[in-house]
């Protein structure tokens, strides 16, 4: 052990502070810093507060009013304006273009090849058979049964009509045993380990070109939100995460930027660190912490390494600078370095931030700040202002993105009584909480109708949830589209809901593709419970099926569960079309 951290400390610790577990990343007691480096070592009374260097290196009490620099980026929406003549899947394709699709029935039909070469029932898939394949599983995303071969079932409980018309169980089954999206078999790859080598190989293409269709398809909000995402799954795999705060515990961590308006995802982090060889000890420490592991200082920005969560945010707002965004973090990202070169790149940042960060000001701390709720104090650091605010705790907040000039706010606190008590807060609270919720809005959305289930092979769920992104993306795009809004006969506007979205795709993706059979529901039991059989009566009646036809005739048999008069030779056309 002391071999180790003799290493450790000879590389640079603080190029390694983004490393922690995710219960000390929780906590707010945690600390990426030592003790004795948490307060700065000059006091206040030994620097000239008149002087430039003292407004610009050092945070004091008297707060001077600053001008923020209005937002000038691009029109935020859609930046294809389809005609009203498109439909859902038109939108779609602005992020799962054909281009993927044509990636997915190569590598599937290749894998195929290579698996299944003595297999003779496997024929090589096409383009509208993969999009048909595509549209059911979207169609199961809403009809959602336990098992797949479910849907193909006879009994009237379970059975699907449609489904089984668009294709069969085996030719399903086999799809989805060779279904690939990339080559990893019989190249000469770099293994787990060695430089070079990519873990979500399995993915890359499709991974790569949704993150360019995601930031070229629309411009963001002012207001954006930088957060980590959650790709649910429980199997064995070495970067599977633990978050014990989160509504999805296990699973992959993705980080994210979203926007708060609408949840749209705006990109996601897709880089995989490698790990130098100096530093392969980590990685047993770690392994089990990080989609993508840090590896210490990379790229050339002038400024001191500041950790994993803060190349993460610099990473994800790189296409956002110089046109004042407002960037809105929890206390995971979020510190006075950071918050200093995204002014750097023209981005206003806000966020909660831990008190123990090197550079927070050491007056601001709980044991001597602020008491009673609703109290905040604020001090001031050329743009940046921090800010101590006591809600049922001190919560502390960064922010380049306020006027320290500005208003008071207020936000509501539910009593044990029931009672509402509006307590007051600074403007950089109210804002937070109104603009910290993108990727909260994109997760909601996305695990609404999600498309993946249950599966051995870890890769599938991150194509999934690439798919979904595609999916909500597109649906947003369409719910903002001003030449498809959804009115009433009366001229009404009407919401366009997520679920009809997802229905439409999937009869879009299917389209005239057919090639299943019939499958007759053979239960003598229907949704209500009722038996359908046949009965004698005294008085005859007129034949339902026969009436269908143009024909008039009369039968004294009857429908025990209908109730109606049908011949002997009508009674199974007739149930067949109920």
């Amino acid at each position: 052990m002391e071999e180790i951290r003799r290493i450790f400390e000879e590389s640079s610790g603080s190029e390694f502070s983004g490393f922690n577990s995710e219960s000390e990343s929780d906590s707010d007691d945690f600390s990426d810093i030592s003790l004795n480096n948490t307060t700065n070592s000059e006091s206040f009374d030994e620097i000239d507060n008149s002087s430039e260097d003292f407004r610009r290196n050092q945070w004091e009490n008297d707060l001077v009013g600053v001008d923020k620099e209005p937002f000038c980026g691009e029109e935020p929406g859609c930046t294809h304006e389809l005609t009203g003549d498109k439909d859902e899947l038109d939108f779609f394709k602005l992020f799962f273009s054909d281009e993927i699709l044509n990636i997915l029935v190569e590598n599937t039909n290749l894998y195929a090849a290579y698996k299944g070469a003595n297999d003779s029932k496997w024929r090589e898939i096409t383009l509208p058979e993969l999009k048909a394949w595509l549209g059911i599983r979207v169609a199961m995303s809403i009809l959602y049964l336990p098992r797949y071969d479910q849907y193909w079932s006879n009994d009237y409980l379970l059975g699907n009509l449609f489904i089984p018309t668009v294709m069969t169980r085996d030719r399903f089954d086999k799809i989805q045993q060779y279904f690939h999206a990339n080559k990893t078999w019989g190249r000469d790859l770099p293994d787990r380990g060695e430089p070079g080598h990519d873990r979500l190989l399995h993915v890359r293409p499709i991974l790569d070109i949704l993150n360019q269709k995601c930031l070229q398809n629309y411009n963001p909000h002012q207001n954006t939100s930088v957060d980590e995402g959650m790709i649910a799954f429980r199997g064995r795999l070495g970067f599977r995460q633990y978050l014990p705060a989160k509504p999805t515990k296990y699973g992959i961590k993705v980080w994210v930027r979203a926007d708060p308006e609408n949840g749209y995802l705006n990109e996601f982090q897709k880089q995989d660190y490698d790990v130098p060889s100096e530093c392969k000890f980590i990685i047993i420490i770690y392994y089990f912490f990080f989609l993508q592991i840090y590896t210490g200082r990379q790229g050339n920005r002038g400024q001191p390494e500041i950790g994993l969560g803060a190349r993460v945010v610099l990473d994800l707002c790189e296409n956002i600078s110089g046109v004042n965004h407002i960037v809105n973090m929890d206390n995971y990202f979020s510190s006075p370095q950071l918050f200093e070169e995204l002014l750097d790149m023209n981005i206003y940042a806000r966020g909660t931030v831990r008190s123990n960060r090197r550079g927070y000001p050491s007056n601001l701390l709980p044991n001597n700040c602020v008491k009673v709720q609703g109290e905040n104090r604020m001090v001031q650091k050329g743009e940046m202002i921090a800010v101590a605010w006591k809600d049922k705790k001190v919560i502390h907040f960064l922010s380049t993105a306020e006027d320290p000039a500005s208003a008071i706010g207020y936000t509501n606190r539910k009593q044990k009584t029931g009672e509402i008590l509006r307590v007051s807060c600074p403007v950089t609270v109210s804002e937070y909480n109104a603009y910290m919720n993108g990727v909260d809005r994109a997760d909601q959305l996305r695990n609404e109708y999600c498309t993946y289930r249950t599966s051995k092979k870890w890769w599938l769920y991150v194509f999934w949830f690439l798919f979904d992104v595609a999916k909500c993306n597109a649906f947003i795009c369409m719910k903002e589209s001003q030449n498809h809004i959804l009115q009433s006969k009366s001229g009404r506007v009407l919401p366009r809901t997520l679920m009809d979205f997802t229905m439409n795709l999937s009869k879009r993706l299917i389209g005239t593709y057919r090639n299943g059979r019939k499958r007759k529901l053979t239960s003598n039991v229907d949704p209500q419970g009722t038996s359908h059989l046949p009965r004698k009566t005294v008085k005859a009646g007129r034949c339902r099926q026969c009436s269908k036809n143009g024909q008039r005739r009369e039968s004294r048999v009857q429908c025990s569960g209908c109730s109606v008069s049908l011949c002997i030779d009508c009674f199974e056309p007739y149930h067949q079309h109920l």
